[in-house]
């Protein structure tokens, strides 16, 4: 492990209380506004909904946060109105406490005049910028922002981009000095860049993301490497990894091991007390898991994509979608919704079944579409009453037991769908 030394001086930042944000306004058709579950075969480009109920108003959060397009953040309400963009950018990343956001202004990785920004989500106005080092076309590309659990300090890794050649005219040099971690604390605006100069800082950084402890105090690079003081940046040993999770009153925790299958943990978390699944080959490796609040049960998916409900209680494992690509558990514990794509043919359904894998059955059944998936494709609003899904119109909302359907975002008529790209951020 290599040692540590004091932080590298960096160029001042700009620290913006108040800086106003200039929202590209898009104008985009008005929300349509359907009710009632799917009770039938979809065969046509859009979904037939039943009429059971009038709508309701929206008591939700007030907006939605998505990206379309790659690179363009957009605000809606949960009623369809004040549509919005409110800035261009990639690696787009909300915070803890769901008021700001951090990105990077690049269009691509290999953009240049590549600054770090923060927003204010709720006056949608800077606070804080930082042109990223990099030389001529910049070639630095960054890992995932990393928050720290109380929404102050922002980490993230910068490492050599190499897949493009430096323009012919470019006079300014490669710094070695650049590489490595950096922090930055919003009430200061202080950037810390410790000299952490040895092999965790390769090319293979970018894809991996920084994990910061439950208190703040320490972060490593992802959920086994090693472990840094926030303060010091000392190595810290025997730190248990972040994955696990408590299971509620009891002293276990539960966690993904060896790489591959879920275990329980003992009291002080790096002990391995038996596996809870026993997968053996790299497309069942558990990917991700979710712990009910009442640790009744789990629900984790696996590498093919393979959604699965595991008991605490029995250790029954009910295998219960295919062709995953986000999944949820409702806050009252007695439901999972979960966006599913057929293999073989043009459908994809928005599913809820209940904890114990039982009822299973589709509140938006829909063409998918044929954009590349770069993201989140649904969000559970926060008091689980409402799903945002991307169809293949756009973005629509309904109620959990199927009603109250709402196509929020419309693409414009004859938008390619395999073209433009939708993902959701989360609500606001």
């Amino acid at each position: 492990m290599a040692g540590c030394s004091t932080s590298t001086p960096i160029p001042a930042p700009t620290f913006t209380a108040m800086a106003s944000w200039p929202s590209a306004s898009t104008t985009v058709p008005s929300a349509t506004t359907t009710t009632s579950i799917i009770e039938t075969p979809i065969s046509s480009a859009t979904a037939t909904f039943l009429s059971k109920s009038s709508p309701t108003p929206y008591a939700g959060p007030n907006s939605l946060l998505y990206i379309q397009d790659d690179n363009r953040l957009f605000s809606i309400q949960g009623d369809g109105s004040n549509q919005h963009e409110i800035a261009q950018g990639i690696q787009f990343t909300v915070s803890p406490d769901k008021k700001k956001m951090v990105y990077r202004t690049a269009e691509t990785n290999a953009s240049n005049q590549d600054e770090m920004v923060v927003l204010d989500l709720e006056q949608e106005k800077i606070i804080y910028r930082w042109r990223i080092p990099g030389y001529c076309e910049g070639f630095f590309m960054s890992s995932r922002f990393a928050w720290s659990p109380d929404s102050q300090r922002i980490a993230f890794i910068l490492v050599r981009y190499d897949l493009v050649d430096p323009a012919p005219d470019c006079k300014l040099e490669y710094n070695l000095e650049d590489w490595g971690i950096y922090q930055i604390d919003l009430t200061s605006a202080n950037i810390t860049h410790p000299s952490l100069v040895d092999s965790y800082f390769g090319s293979w950084s970018a894809g991996m993301g920084l994990l910061y402890s439950p208190d703040g105090s320490k972060i490593r690079l992802d959920t086994y490497s090693p472990m840094f003081d926030t303060e010091t940046w000392e190595p810290v040993a025997q730190e248990p990894h972040y994955g696990a999770l408590q299971l509620c009153d009891r002293p276990e925790k539960v966690s993904i091991c060896d790489g591959y299958n879920l275990c329980i943990h003992g009291q002080k978390n790096d002990e391995k007390a038996r596996h809870l699944t026993s997968y053996q080959t790299p497309g069942e490796a558990i990917t991700t898991f979710k712990l009910f609040s009442n640790c009744s049960a789990i629900a984790y998916q696996t590498d093919d994509r393979m959604l699965h409900i595991l008991s605490l209680s029995s250790e029954d494992d009910i295998s219960i979608g295919t062709n995953v690509w986000e999944y949820f558990i409702a806050p009252d514990n007695s439901k999972i919704v979960f966006y599913e794509q057929d293999r073989f043919m043009e459908e994809a359904n928005v599913f809820i079944i209940s904890s114990d894998g039982s009822n299973k059955y589709p509140i938006a059944r829909f063409p998918r579409r044929n954009a590349a998936i770069n993201g989140p494709l649904m969000a559970l609003s926060p008091m689980g009453d409402k799903v945002a899904f991307v169809n293949r119109d756009g973005i629509a909302i309904v109620d959990l037991d199927g009603n109250n359907f709402v196509q929020l975002v419309n693409l414009p008529d004859g938008a390619p769908t395999d073209k433009i790209s939708l993902e959701i951020l989360g609500w606001h």
